[in-house]
């Protein structure tokens, strides 16, 4: 995974999830959200790096569209954000696939995040978007 910061959306995973849905009818964007979410809610099995990296991008949108004061300063985001249909129905799956994800057990985004010695940021940059998806 190439990571120039530590947060939701600056990996080549992440832009690559981004730039699909934003090619796709709201009923797929949908559907590969919730896929996305869904990949990473298997608590038994390896949580691989592109998984979660799509899981922590769509909760980090669900939790934008919820709380839109939470949205990072980038036009890619706000474009995106413009071309989604209500996700929000996909609140309660998106807590559960950003907790699993920060879940040290069985997980390969973590240890990649661990080895490049950016866990306290990139803890510190999904809080806003674990809280508004807590409440």
């Amino acid at each position: 995974m190439s990571m120039w910061k530590m947060d939701a959306f600056s990996n080549d995973d992440a832009l690559d999830f981004i730039g699909v849905l934003g090619v796709l009818s709201d009923s797929k964007k949908i559907s590969i959200m919730k896929d996305a979410l869904d990949t990473v809610s298997d608590t038994g099995s390896k949580l691989e790096l592109s998984d979660a990296c799509a899981a922590i991008t769509c909760s980090a949108l669900v939790a934008i569209q919820l709380s839109p004061t939470c949205m990072p300063e980038d036009r890619t985001i706000e474009e995106i954000m413009m071309k989604l249909p209500d996700i929000t129905g996909l609140q309660s799956l998106a807590k559960s696939a950003l907790d699993r994800c920060l879940d040290p057990k069985n997980n390969d985004w973590y240890e990649s995040v661990i080895e490049q010695g950016g866990m306290t940021e990139m803890t510190t940059s999904l809080k806003p978007f674990l809280e508004i998806l807590t409440t």
